[in-house]
């Protein structure tokens, strides 16, 4: 998740609620961040299924930005506060390399949510045989065969002139951010949904600390 889509963020009233009826209870800042980390992540669950959603209508080659969204929860210690995060997982950030396929492996994650302008390559070829497969050039007649994936991607220019691969469209086919478009669907939600977990929290706290009472 390497920046926030613009206007993605929203104030939850509940928010301060919660959190000022948790500090009532106790001083613990450590198990209150966990408490409002546990009812963040309940909370934006519209969205994450959301994004699931728009990414699926997207359409895929290798599946990698499925893979990469998620939601990323953090709790801070030292204050009792927490915040929770919709998107996809930034490219590389694992420790764990695949070769072509992973969570981590959605590069262009930033050109759906944002788009590109128009693009330029070096040399006369364009290829994206990485993704669909390899392609060759049959010697007799000069003539081009794919071979792997029928629908291979090829793109020959002019020579001496810079090759264009196009711009890529905010959304892609869909022309829709997949990220600002699930918020948007599901802002409406995310206070409501506290409000409606806020109990919940509370009890959880108080059961918690019950619990380290006896020990």
């Amino acid at each position: 998740m390497p920046k926030y889509a613009e206007g993605t963020v929203v104030e939850m009233p509940q928010y301060q609620v919660l959190l000022r009826k948790l500090q009532e209870r106790t001083k613990d800042t450590k198990l209150i961040s966990k408490k409002m980390a546990t009812a963040m992540r309940y909370v934006v669950k519209p969205s994450h299924q959301a994004l699931e959603a728009n990414v699926s209508r997207i359409g895929e080659d290798t599946g990698n930005l499925k893979k990469a969204v998620a939601i990323k929860v953090k709790a801070y210690a030292k204050s009792g506060n927490a915040v929770a995060l919709v998107g996809f997982i930034r490219p590389g950030s694992s420790s764990k390399k695949t070769k072509g396929k992973g969570k981590d492996r959605a590069y262009h994650q930033g050109f759906l949510e944002f788009g590109t302008k128009q693009r330029f390559v070096k040399g006369e070829i364009a290829s994206s045989y990485i993704k669909k497969g390899v392609f060759a050039i049959a010697k007799a007649g000069g003539s081009l065969k794919t071979s792997g994936y029928p629908k291979s991607f090829f793109k020959r220019g002019k020579k001496g002139q810079a090759l264009s691969t196009g711009a890529m469209p905010i959304g892609g086919r869909s022309g829709r951010p997949p990220v600002s478009d699930a918020f948007n669907k599901t802002k409406g939600q995310l206070n409501q949904r506290l409000i409606d977990r806020t109990q919940k929290t509370i009890d959880s706290l108080d059961k918690a600390l019950k619990k380290a009472a006896k020990l």
